[in-house]
C-alpha cells in the first residue's frame, strides 16, 4: 500500500496542468459510483491508468473498461485527500467547463453540473452554528438557528439511501422518514434541488439553484423551488416542521432587483423560515474562501461562474 501511495504521490507532485488530478478523480468516482467501470476519451488516457496505475480489463458491454484492483483506487482515494483535492469536485467541476467550452454558456446544462458543485460547497460549512456561516450575517435569526449545527454526511437520491418506491414516491417516503444528515437530490417533480434534515428532524434544509448566462426574469424566480412545505401540502403528508433554513442561488441575478435574506414568518402558526438569496454580489460568502479545505476550488469555480455570466 505505501508503495502505491508513493506512486500516486508523485503522480501529483508532477501534474503541471491538474489533467492527472482529474483523471484519478474520475477514477476514484467510477469505482464508487459505477461498480468500477470506467471510459476514457482518449486511448493515451487509457494507457496511463492500465500501465502506470491499474490493471484494466473490457467491460462485456464493449464500451467500458473495469479496473480489478480496488487497493489501487484506495491509495489514489488517500492521496487525493492528502493532497487536498476533492476527487467529486473536480470531476464536476471539470464537466461545467466542457459544458462551457464545447456547448456554450447558453447550453441549459451547465445548470445541471453546477448543481452537484453548490451541493459539495455547503458540505464545506459541516460542523458549522447557522449563527456563524458567512452568508447568514447581518440579520436576526430565530431562535431555533441558535443552537443547530450543519451537518450534511451524505448527498444521494431518495433510491440511493435506500427507499424502494419508484420515482417521486421515493422522494416522498424519504421526507416522511426524515432521516438526519443527509441530502436528497430529488426528482424533479419534487422541487428542491436539495433537501435535508438536521439532527432533531425538527427543522429542515432546502437548496434551490438558477444558473443562467443573463439576469433572471422576475417572473421566472422561484416558482415554487426549494420548498418542503409545499411538498407536503401537495401530497397532503402531515408536517410539524418547526423552520426552514431555504437557500436560493440565482446566478448571475434577478431582474428589477434581488430579493434579499430574510426571516418569512408563517401567520398563522408563528413558525420562522430563513429566505437566503445568494447571486454574484454575495457569492463570496457562500463559495467561502475563509475555509482551508478546497479554497482553490472555490476560486476556479466562482471565476467560472463569472465568465459564463458575462459572456453575453
Amino acid at each position: 500500500m505505501n508503495g502505491l501511495r508513493a506512486g500516486v504521490r508523485t503522480i501529483l507532485e508532477s501534474d503541471k496542468t491538474g489533467e492527472a488530478a482529474r483523471l484519478l478523480s474520475r477514477m476514484v468516482l467510477a469505482f464508487h459510483l459505477q461498480d468500477a467501470k470506467i471510459s476514457f476519451s482518449s486511448q493515451q488516457q487509457s494507457d496511463f491508468v492500465d500501465k502506470a496505475l491499474c490493471r484494466l480489463r473490457p467491460h462485456s458491454d464493449g464500451i467500458h473498461l473495469v479496473m480489478d484492483e480496488p487497493i489501487v483506487v484506495e491509495a489514489v482515494e488517500v492521496e487525493l485527500k492528502a493532497s487536498n483535492k476533492d476527487p467529486a469536485f473536480l470531476e464536476y467541476l471539470d464537466q461545467l467547463y466542457q459544458i462551457v467550452t464545447n456547448f456554450g454558456v447558453a447550453s441549459t446544462s451547465k445548470g445541471d453540473a453546477l448543481e452537484p458543485l453548490i451541493r459539495r460547497s455547503l458540505q464545506r460549512f459541516n460542523g458549522f452554528h447557522l449563527v456563524d456561516l458567512p452568508f447568514l450575517q447581518g440579520i436576526t435569526l430565530p431562535k431555533w438557528c441558535d443552537n443547530l449545527q450543519l451537518q450534511i454526511d451524505g448527498i444521494n437520491t431518495a433510491n440511493g439511501f435506500g427507499f424502494t418506491a419508484s420515482g417521486v414516491a421515493a422522494d416522498l417516503a424519504f421526507l416522511t422518514e426524515r432521516p438526519p444528515n443527509k441530502m436528497l437530490i430529488a426528482k424533479c417533480g419534487t422541487r428542491p434541488d436539495g433537501a435535508w434534515f438536521f439532527s432533531d428532524k425538527q427543522y429542515a434544509g432546502s437548496l434551490a439553484i438558477k444558473f443562467y448566462s443573463s439576469s433572471i426574469p422576475q417572473s421566472e424566480v422561484n416558482k415554487a423551488l426549494a420548498d418542503i412545505r409545499r411538498a407536503y401540502v401537495d401530497t397532503r403528508i402531515p408536517s410539524d416542521l418547526r423552520g426552514i433554513l431555504r437557500i436560493h442561488l440565482e446566478f448571475p441575478d434577478v431582474q428589477q432587483g434581488m430579493p434579499a435574506t430574510h426571516i418569512r414568518k408563517d401567520a398563522t402558526t408563528g413558525v420562522e423560515d430563513v429566505m437566503v438569496y445568494i447571486n454574484l454580489s454575495n457569492m463570496d460568502d457562500f463559495f467561502f474562501e475563509g475555509i482551508s479545505e478546497h479554497k482553490d476550488d472555490m476560486v476556479k469555480l466562482k471565476s467560472l461562474i463569472r465568465f459564463v455570466t458575462s459572456s453575453m
